[in-house]
């Protein structure tokens, strides 16, 4: 007879105080200006104040090169457009308005000032590069030559570029008109084959690396927010940037000091059917504890008793978060 064994993985913050039920809920993504650079961008960066989040290590900053310039209330319609807040929200994420140096994008200007936001921002594992119209055409032609920090393109609207086989590859997800065309220099640097068709979507992928993916999608009648969604799902959601490469996450680095990084897979136990709880309760009778239980989706149905108890501990104030992913 087979017997198999599930796990129940407990993360218990022991040091850690809740802050009460408050932070469960979504707290509004407002913009500052992020100062020091050569052009005008806002900027919000989630805190994990909120205890329903992720991990902010490896979360998302989400770097938006808009269609033209705006304002920080543009730049709040457009990251309201795309649907950002709840990914921002839900993954502690990040995101940035960049807008061009001047009325448009000029490759070299622009190119020193996106230099100019990984030097400020040092340690960068999860970027994913969104660009919409002419901010598309920027990226598809000069972020993807340089992404050797970026997780993930996602180009709406864009013209196409020539294809660089020496630049680093990169995933890119592609919609809007012309997709197909700015799709071929992406293909070409990622060395990635057609593997499938499902629907409006085509996906291709490098065989010997299948997180350097290439979606085209043709949803022509799709909203910024649909479009974005799918992007996360198919391509986004899939892998993060691993920074350590010849130096350590602590110490950070500028701007490709330490070359490519590698691509990992980014943890989501929510699509392998394990279910989170965030727990908030005063088991010792000393105020609120806060811990976090990760449940596959057996251990739910599983005869009473009969469940094995993994209990995690994190160390010296870390957030319990860290030890779960």
């Amino acid at each position: 007879m087979k017997t198999r064994l599930t796990f129940l993985l407990l993360s218990l913050a022991l040091v850690l105080r809740a802050q009460g039920a408050d932070n469960m809920t979504t707290h509004p993504v407002t913009l500052s200006p992020f100062e020091g650079l050569s052009t005008s961008a806002y900027i919000y960066r989630d805190t994990c104040v909120a205890i329903d989040g992720r991990f902010r290590g490896f979360s998302p900053f989400f770097l938006i090169y808009p269609d033209r310039p705006c304002d920080a209330n543009g730049a709040q319609a457009l990251i309201a457009e795309l649907g950002l807040e709840d990914y921002v929200h839900r993954y502690a994420g990040s995101v940035c308005v960049m807008n061009p140096t001047g009325n448009a994008y000029k490759e070299a200007e622009d190119l020193a000032a996106y230099k100019e936001l990984q030097n400020k921002l040092r340690v960068i594992s999860n970027l994913k590069v969104i660009g919409i119209g002419a901010g598309a055409t920027f990226v598809n032609k000069v972020i993807a030559r340089h992404a050797g920090a970026v997780a993930g393109i996602v180009s709406i609207g864009g013209k196409a570029a020539k294809a660089d086989v020496q630049a680093a590859p990169v995933p890119a997800f592609l919609a809007g008109a012309g997709s197909n065309r700015v799709a071929a220099s992406y293909i070409r640097q990622n060395k990635a084959p057609l593997q499938s068709r499902r629907g409006h979507l085509t996906f291709y992928a490098n065989e010997a690396d299948t997180l350097l993916q290439v979606v085209v999608s043709q949803g022509k009648q799709a909203s910024l927010k649909e479009t974005f969604g799918e992007a996360w799902q198919h391509l986004l959601s899939k892998n993060y940037r691993f920074n350590n490469y010849r130096h350590t996450w602590y110490t950070g680095c500028s701007f490709d000091q330490y070359g490519t990084y590698e691509l990992e897979p980014y943890i989501m136990p929510e699509d392998w059917g394990v279910t989170r709880r965030v727990m908030v309760k005063d088991i010792i009778g000393m105020g609120n504890f806060l811990w976090y239980e990760f449940h596959p989706q057996a251990t739910l149905t599983a005869p009473a008793g009969s469940v094995p108890l993994l209990l995690l501990l994190h160390g010296n104030n870390n957030d319990p978060r860290t030890q779960a992913e």
